[in-house]
This record gives C-alpha cells, structure tokens and sequence, in this order.
C-alpha cells in the first residue's frame, strides 16, 4: 500500500495521542513540534509520528523528543524529514542529549559526538 504521507508542524497536544520512544532529559515544553501526517488514512489524515526539536544555533537542531502512533514502526521516516528539513534551512547537524530510549536515533543514524550528545550530520 502507497501512503502519501505530508510533513508539517503541529502543536504538543496533537502529539499526546503518540508514544514516546524518546525522550530528552532537556525536554521543555517551549519545543516545535513537527509530525508525519497520513493523508491515506481511513478518516481522511491520521498522524503517525511526531518530532519535537529546538534551534541551538543556525546551524544546529536539537531533537528533544521523538513519538510514534502505537504500533508504527520506529520513527525512521520522521528523521529523514528532519533532515531534509535543515538541508533546506541550512542546519548542518541534528543534535539529541543521550538519553534512555536514544537507541531509536542510534538506528536513524545518531553517533555519539561526545559523552553527553549524539549527532547526525545532514
């Protein structure tokens, strides 16, 4: 099945009806939230993964907080967004805080950059 699936920012409380696979200890709540929609779904659009992030530079995106619908598969599509996102606003590098979970962004291609952090280069 072909899904035609639309990034776009959301609010935090479109979020809530995810789960989390992962969570920052630095996760605030002033973050942009931005998720996958599924345009295909049976009720017209359903969201199935959702990303909450923060600007630390213009040259730099933290990833705070990764969600996906229960029982979707990990958000691996969602971090290619992302980066396809800061290629088009010239972010060089997607940061996340090591933390429980954080093997999910090991597999999308997250590596430690040092013992606190794990980064992929866009």
């Amino acid at each position: 099945m072909v899904m035609d699936i639309v990034f776009r920012r959301l609010g935090a409380a479109d979020a809530r009806e995810l789960s989390l696979v992962y969570r920052s200890p630095r996760l605030s709540g002033d973050e942009q939230w931005s998720g996958l929609w599924n345009l295909t779904a049976a009720n017209g659009s359903a969201l199935t993964a959702a990303a909450a992030t923060e600007q630390l530079s213009a040259r730099t995106l933290e990833v705070r907080a990764l969600a996906v619908r229960p029982g979707q598969p990990a958000p691996d599509r969602l971090v290619r967004e992302l980066a396809d996102l800061c290629r088009a606003r010239g972010v060089e590098r997607l940061v996340a805080a090591v933390a429980d979970g954080d093997a999910v962004l090991r597999r999308a291609g997250f590596a430690p950059s040092d013992a606190a952090w794990l980064a992929r280069e866009i």
